[in-house]
């Protein structure tokens, strides 16, 4: 019997996703597991049967995009800064989001003190229901407990819309990042 790859082009080309076209697809990552997290809300909103299954990679999802985005925007602070420093290997939010909200008040002179509170509030949520992004993704933890046991009902529609205002905010300080460092280029090229 012969088996195609699971990694394979088909003829359908309709069907073949483009990976590696650029020389960074950190942007295909980020956005790519928010986008799959809004398509199965979309679906589940029109089809309940499914939510009580779809609702873990949907926080997983969702959990993890946020968890890109702050990378992402170290990494830009990084190279803003000519720094060489890293970006720290973890899954853990309560470790990346005050490197980002520092960054986020010193770009912007403490203005916005209010979109901070409300993405401090969501970061401490998520690093309260899952800290190492583990338990959206495992039926039970390394020590065998259910995660989450006392967890109820998520309402995935509310989680969606929260999580897309963090996203939303955090993605204006990605851009506002990135054309920090156009002008750094622009100056650094302008003094050659």
């Amino acid at each position: 019997m012969d088996f195609e790859s699971l990694f394979s082009e088909h003829e359908n080309w309709h069907t073949n996703a483009c990976l590696n076209f650029q020389s960074d697809m950190s942007h295909g990552y980020i956005y790519g597991y928010k986008k799959a997290a809004d398509a199965l809300v979309k679906k589940i909103t029109k089809n309940h049967s499914e939510i009580d299954y779809l609702v873990y990679p949907i926080v997983f999802l969702y959990r993890h995009h946020i968890e890109l985005q702050l990378k992402n925007i170290i990494e830009l602070n990084i190279q803003l800064h000519d720094s060489n420093d890293k970006v720290t290997p973890t899954h853990k939010i309560k470790d990346l989001w005050p490197q980002v909200k520092g960054y986020y008040r010193k770009l912007n002179n403490r203005r916005n003190q209010k979109e901070i509170s409300f993405i401090d509030k969501i970061m401490d949520e998520l690093c309260t229901i899952d800290p190492e992004s583990m338990n959206f993704r495992y039926g039970k933890t390394r020590s065998g407990e259910i995660p989450n046991k006392d967890l109820k009902q998520i309402n995935v529609e509310v989680f969606s819309a929260l999580i897309g205002k963090v996203s939303d905010a955090l993605e204006t300080f990605e851009y506002q990042m990135c054309y920090e460092l156009d002008n750094k280029s622009e100056h650094s090229s302008g003094q050659l």
